[in-house]
């Protein structure tokens, strides 16, 4: 099943407060018009804008606007700690368990580029407005989301050889 369509299924099953139409807005957007409205969008964009790129076999950028998702979409979740669970922050599991799913299998297989577009996504989410949810409003939670992604980040270079390994041992790809 082609990404678009999972992703399309998750926003209809877990965003019912959403007319059709807006649920399938981002998915109905072309990569260009989802990077040039990037600061703007709904982290869930960001995981279409992944999906669609990773399909089109831009792996590595894939993985970049994977990330840059996954920080707008964990910083939208921990500043409203009270979100009903099955909106939401089911969303959210949704698309890491599917669209994150397919881009960090591919992501192991190098652990360079895999720290280097996590790097990337981290100072791209820096250098622009996140106009979803208030980087003033919530600074304290923004660091704490980043200093995870940075101890993240420590672990795949301190640990390649043994992430390499045990992808050998389970059958993926080494790039």
């Amino acid at each position: 099943m082609k990404i678009k369509a999972i992703v399309v299924c998750i926003l209809l099953v877990f965003m019912p407060w959403a007319n059709a139409s807006e649920q399938d807005k981002y998915t109905r957007m072309g990569v260009n018009e989802l990077k040039q409205q990037a600061s703007g969008l709904h982290p869930s964009a960001l995981y279409i804008l992944a999906g669609k790129l990773f399909s089109e076999g831009k792996k590595d950028e894939a993985i970049f606007w994977f990330y840059v998702g996954q920080i707008r979409y964990r910083f939208l979740l921990g500043a409203d700690p009270k979100l009903d669970p099955s909106g939401e922050p089911a969303v959210f599991s949704a698309l890491q368990n599917t669209v994150g799913r397919r881009i960090n299998e591919y992501a192991g297989g190098d652990p360079d580029t895999w720290v280097a577009m996590i790097k990337k996504a981290r100072q791209w989410d820096l250098d622009n407005p996140n106009e979803f949810t208030s980087k003033q409003e919530h600074h304290v939670l923004h660091q704490e989301i980043l200093g995870g992604l940075d101890q993240m980040t420590s672990h795949i270079e301190n640990n390649k050889d043994s992430i390499r390994q045990e992808r050998a041992k389970r059958g993926l790809e080494n790039r």
